[in-house]
């Protein structure tokens, strides 16, 4: 789940609103038990997000992406729409 808004809505609780939709929607509608973000390692903004969304770094795939023309790192986060998973 990656969610892109414009800067004029930063900082006013959309994002938070819309990322519960999305996990609740999952939830009710999908059979996922999870579900995953990639994020270009020099996204400092993104990396923050996840985190505040109880997104966990489960992966790096080292080197794997260009951006910005500039070889980098792919990190994996990760979330349970359950809870730990067993």
């Amino acid at each position: 789940i990656h969610i892109y808004m414009a800067s004029n809505v930063h900082h006013t609780g959309t994002i938070a609103r819309i990322q519960q939709l999305l996990k609740d929607h999952l939830r009710e509608t999908t059979q996922y038990r999870k579900v995953y973000l990639f994020v270009p390692s020099p996204c400092e903004h993104v990396k923050y997000a996840a985190i505040a969304y109880d997104f966990t770094l489960e992966g790096t795939l080292i080197n794997s992406m260009i951006w910005r023309q500039k070889t980098v790192d792919m990190l994996i986060y990760g979330y349970s729409l359950y809870g730990e998973l067993k």
